[in-house]
């Protein structure tokens, strides 16, 4: 790991490069995780010496730390190429350029300096209406992203099992797996409470989660700087207004202040109730025994949420539902059906449990698959096909460890009569002419180069969800981590992809470390296309995105 060696105004194109390159910020990775495992180990024995003095090392002295958070800010953030009030964006422009942006930003980092205002957006709702956004400076992210990764040992160790959404090594299938595990019990909790809080992130009592964190034995200093990211000013068009309340979405460390917040709602819930809770930020569900106990949860946890946390129920968006009739919870559908064979269910036991994407979440796929087509009606059908595949494979791995083939089945039929009527408009020739130029008779393949990926080629999995007491950051567990990664890897891949996996026995070619879940992966041409090279199984690679970035940036 390159140390913090390059003080001068001016560096050299070399020092820069070497600072990000992908060598360096596996060894920063490396030694950031090493650091976060000790933080957690002192949080677990309630060293409260040690937990200061690790917490001050990870946020002012490492520059390890530094490094890896403008890295992940300016490279793979989502957020990278908006800017903030200041103006300062990462440009899609040569790597030099870049880094030379990576490298003046890493020189002004100052943890306590006082952030810039936020700039307010506005981005549109499915219900038509608009969700605001804050959009704090790139210099801010950077100093959020540092406090973030100093924090997220402790917070990680406090939250509850139950609580799944923006929380490493955690997703909404562990979310759907425990809703499927509870609601198979034999011990009748039939009556759920789908809750719904009014614009959570915008309403969070800022004296609430500076209150949890004090309670979390977070150093004072690190409290003082996250109120003023709280209370900084916002700009929304030509206006400069306050902010006395909630978590800009937007802010790299709001998802996390959300969690810590919530944190005391799971807490009530457990241990001052007798009802099964199941958490995806502030999305939530409650599982009761009867419509009458889900009555009065309802109430009770309507008031304390607003006299703890500040936020209010939304009265038109939380329902009481019987499981017979179903609810809609992260896309999925959860709903009781008459077993097979059996047309007049007298108990609960007549009926078996089955998971499915909502129609919501299916209508919201046709929309798409139909954008992409109208918008590539002048196009090849190559570009046609690298417009849907991503589409297609995004929603199908979401809903592939549910009851989906059916689901999977239909939308495969929607989508091959929308290409079919997509070439009737490009040719006036008969339907068989476009199926035999387009559509191959098997129905599977879409021209020759490239294919078309098809929902019933994916198969159908079990989602095995995470333990319950094991901790991301615990050096105990590791074993467990690495077990858990190599399966949902492994369930990850189809066709050739899985086959170069392991091949490669789940290492990057380029910098040797191991492809994760969460990892962004390409496929690199050994020899370029450009130079003969071909797409045979022998020519192709597995590497992460940025290793491929930097690969073909040389």
């Amino acid at each position: 790991m390159i140390k913090n060696s390059c003080k001068a105004d001016i560096a050299s194109d070399k020092i820069v490069d070497n600072i990000f390159s992908i060598e360096n910020i596996r060894k920063c990775e490396n030694y950031v995780e090493t650091m976060q495992k000790r933080l957690d180990e002192a949080v677990a024995n309630n060293d409260k010496k040690k937990i200061r003095t690790i917490f001050t090392i990870l946020t002012e002295r490492s520059f390890a730390v530094k490094v890896l958070a403008v890295w992940r800010i300016t490279y793979l953030n989502e957020g990278k190429n908006t800017a903030g009030v200041d103006g300062i964006k990462i440009p899609q422009t040569s790597k030099k350029h870049q880094n030379a942006i990576r490298y003046r930003l890493l020189k002004e980092i100052n943890i306590k300096s006082k952030p810039d205002a936020i700039r307010r957006t506005y981005i549109p709702k499915s219900n038509g209406k608009q969700r605001p956004l804050g959009i704090p400076t790139m210099k801010d992210r950077i100093n959020q992203e540092i406090l973030r990764i100093a924090l997220d040992p402790i917070v990680e160790y406090h939250l509850d099992n139950d609580s799944y959404g923006f929380r490493p090594k955690r997703s909404c299938q562990d979310a759907m797996m425990m809703l499927y595990v509870c609601l198979n019990r034999k011990d009748r909790r039939r009556y759920i409470v789908e809750g719904d809080i009014k614009s959570c992130f915008d309403h969070i009592s800022h004296d609430h989660i500076l209150r949890v964190l004090r309670t979390w034995e977070i150093p004072i200093y690190a409290i003082h700087i996250i109120r003023k990211m709280l209370t900084s000013k916002i700009v929304d068009r030509s206006r400069t207004l306050k902010s006395t309340q909630g978590t800009p979405q937007g802010g790299v460390i709001s998802p996390m202040l959300a969690n810590v917040a919530l944190s005391t709602f799971d807490h009530y819930i457990r241990h001052h109730t007798d009802n099964i809770m199941v958490r995806y930020a502030d999305d939530f569900v409650i599982l009761c025994k009867s419509k009458q106990i889900a009555k009065q949860i309802k109430n009770d946890i309507a008031e304390f949420l607003n006299k703890t946390i500040n936020l209010t129920l939304s009265e038109e968006k939380t329902h009481i539902t019987h499981i017979k009739d179903g609810f809609d919870f992260l896309g999925f559908t959860f709903r009781k059906y008459p077993r097979r064979g059996i047309t007049s269910p007298k108990d609960i036991s007549d009926y078996t449990m089955l998971i499915t994407p909502s129609k919501e979440k299916i209508k919201n796929l046709r929309a798409s698959i139909r954008t992409a087509v109208k918008k590539s009606i002048v196009l090849p059908q190559e570009e046609l096909i690298k417009w849907l595949n991503p589409i297609l494979r995004g929603w199908g791995n979401y809903y592939r460890y549910t009851n989906s083939k059916v689901s999977y089945n239909k939308i495969d039929y929607y989508v091959y009569h929308t290409l079919l009527r997509w070439g009737r408009r490009r040719h006036n020739k008969s339907d068989d002419w476009i199926i035999d130029k387009y559509l191959a008779k098997d129905k599977r393949e879409f021209g020759n180069n490239p294919t078309l990926l098809w929902l019933s080629d994916i198969p159908i999995l079990n989602y095995v969800k995470v333990k319950k007491d094991v901790r991301v950051y615990c050096k105990d567990d590791r074993e467990y981590w690495q077990k858990r990664d190599e399966r949902l890897m492994s369930q990850r891949f189809m066709k050739y992809r899985k086959s170069l996996y392991k091949k490669q026995k789940g290492k990057c070619t380029q910098c040797n470390y191991p492809l994760l879940p969460l990892d962004k992966l390409h496929v690199h041409h050994i020899i370029p296309k450009a130079e003969g090279g071909t797409n045979s199984h022998s020519n192709l690679t597995l590497i992460h995105a940025e290793c491929h970035w930097e690969l073909h940036s040389k």
